[in-house]
């Protein structure tokens, strides 16, 4: 028997059912499950599984005998790859009913993978005071680009972003106190790819209340006065 070559063509993260088949023109397969298949050298970039043979009742067709098992490439891998395998036909006496081998080459095609941000925690400060954090991203294949953006014009954001984190500074401004939606999106870098993917996620900003002393804003000038005499002035206070 022949067991035939093929060209399997799938995509980067994604199970592909395979069929193998062995052709004999001159002993048919007896088509009762005696028939066998063996797998005589693994794929080198994953696995297979859930091999079954699919048995046929047409006359011609009992030429030929035909499994099919499942494919797994290792994750996030893109390439080529190939496994090699013989069939047994119990109805050919030559060699045992074993063939040569055949082999079955598999073409990976790449995907462009997503960054990967994951959530972030609400941050709390007291007013008129700042902090600074760092968040984490990734990227299988590309380097990435942090932006961040606040709904708040008395929250400031500022970023210094890095191709796998930033540090991220909160500031408000003077005296304020309230909240705000800071959203973090990360980019996949213009430069290294036509269509860079993006993924975002935001986090709540509250600025607490600080009871602040009073201020005195404006005072008198000073003057002489004689002692036991009676005056008055008025001074300004804020708070």
């Amino acid at each position: 028997p022949d067991a035939l070559d093929d060209i399997v063509n799938m995509m980067e993260d994604e199970e592909k059912d395979i069929t193998m088949i062995g052709f004999d023109k001159f002993f048919p397969f007896p088509q009762d499950g005696t028939e066998d298949i063996t797998i005589t050298q693994d794929p080198s970039h994953g696995d297979l599984s859930g091999i079954t043979f699919t048995a046929s009742s047409d006359t011609d067709a009992a030429k030929l005998a035909q499994w099919t098992l499942t494919y797994t490439p290792d994750p996030n891998y893109n390439g080529p790859d190939s496994f090699n395998y013989t069939v047994y036909n119990p109805n050919n006496p030559n060699n045992g009913g074993v063939s040569d081998e055949g082999t079955i080459s598999i073409d990976i095609n790449s995907i462009n993978d997503s960054p990967v941000l994951g959530d972030i925690a609400n941050v709390s400060i007291n007013e008129d005071s700042d902090t600074t954090f760092t968040v984490l991203y990734s990227d299988v294949e590309d380097a990435l680009i942090a932006t961040a953006f606040s709904d708040s014009a008395n929250v400031v954001v500022s970023i210094n972003s890095e191709s796998e984190s930033a540090e991220i500074t909160i500031d408000a401004t003077n005296d304020y106190s309230g909240s705000s939606s800071v959203t973090v999106t990360v980019t996949e870098d213009k430069e290294q790819i036509e269509l860079p993917v993006s993924v975002s996620s935001s986090f709540v900003v509250t600025i607490n209340p600080v009871n602040d002393p009073p201020v005195i804003t404006s005072s008198p000038s000073s003057t002489d006065v004689e002692l036991g005499t009676t005056f008055s002035y008025q001074v300004n206070v804020a708070d």
